[in-house]
């Protein structure tokens, strides 16, 4: 393998991960200010009021899918390092992001499964799926090869877990979903300094990110559940990160998956048993 195709790997495997933790995004100076698209609690075109009381944060702790519970996937933890994503989700997230055009906000949002406004409460967990057993490298090359064959196999997974009060889960869904239709062209978003700092991101992070195209995925849950694929195509290799919103009662599932193509194209696909399993754990 050339030197050239592994500083590219390389590249492209601190790009995909930073994306999916830190949410980082591409655009310009005059890229709309995100505060102003965030949905409001009855704003969704599907109105799903609900008089039930939003569970908080420790209630949605509880529900999270938990290391362990679930085979082949491996959720992350405090102790094992990954970044603190209930601390980071926490507060006013709504000067995080910028994107151009405006309206397609609600899915760079999606990278780090941000919440909506105003919620009751929310946690969140990373994980992956496909990580390969731990093997002492006979040379340089060897060790490459092996990462290589590593980023392309592993599919990290970002999970948050929302409530809100009335027809504000809901609002979230909705507004997926509008965004992917008008933004199937593509679109480009830039995370700020701010979000930066909050979700953990290092300077050697990228700030920017252009989405070629965005693709709707059908789902089980109907209107209560959007699911989208954004793609990033480069000649040597693509990214796809495919992201999903399921309303069960008060309570918001965002979650997303990444997956990475080289001299080729990504083959992307949500975790479904994470899906369902984090669904299952929902009330």
């Amino acid at each position: 393998m050339s030197t050239h195709t592994h500083r590219t790997a390389a590249a492209l495997s601190a790009t995909a991960l930073a994306l999916l933790v830190s949410a980082c995004g591409g655009g310009d100076p005059k890229a709309a200010s995100p505060g102003s698209d965030s949905p409001k609690p009855g704003s969704g075109a599907s109105q799903h009021n609900t008089t039930e009381k939003p569970p908080n944060d420790a209630e949605l702790r509880a529900m999270l899918v938990k290391p362990g519970q679930l085979k082949g996937f491996d959720v992350g933890d405090k102790s094992a390092g990954t970044i603190d994503l209930d601390k980071a989700l926490k507060g006013d997230t709504s000067r995080f992001l910028t994107t151009t055009p405006a309206e397609c906000l609600p899915l760079a949002r999606m990278y780090a499964a941000l919440p909506g406004t105003e919620p009751v409460g929310v946690v969140g967990t990373m994980g992956f799926s496909g990580v390969p057993e731990k093997k002492k490298a006979k040379d340089l090359d060897d060790g490459l090869d092996d990462a290589l064959k590593a980023l392309v196999d592993m599919r990290p997974s970002l999970i948050s877990l929302s409530s809100y009060e009335r027809n504000g889960a809901q609002a979230e869904v909705d507004s997926l979903a509008k965004a992917g239709k008008a933004c199937a062209g593509g679109f480009s978003m830039k995370v700020s300094a701010e979000g930066r700092k909050a979700l953990g991101s290092d300077s050697s992070s990228p700030d920017a990110l252009r989405i070629d195209s965005v693709t709707r995925l059908p789902t089980k849950w109907g209107a209560a559940a959007s699911a989208w694929t954004m793609k990033s195509d480069e000649a040597s290799a693509s990214t796809a990160l495919t992201v999903i919103a399921v309303r069960k009662g008060p309570v918001l599932l965002k979650a997303d998956t990444i997956s990475i193509g080289l001299g080729g194209k990504a083959r992307p696909g949500l975790e479904q048993d994470l899906i369902e399993a984090q669904v299952a754990k929902m009330r």
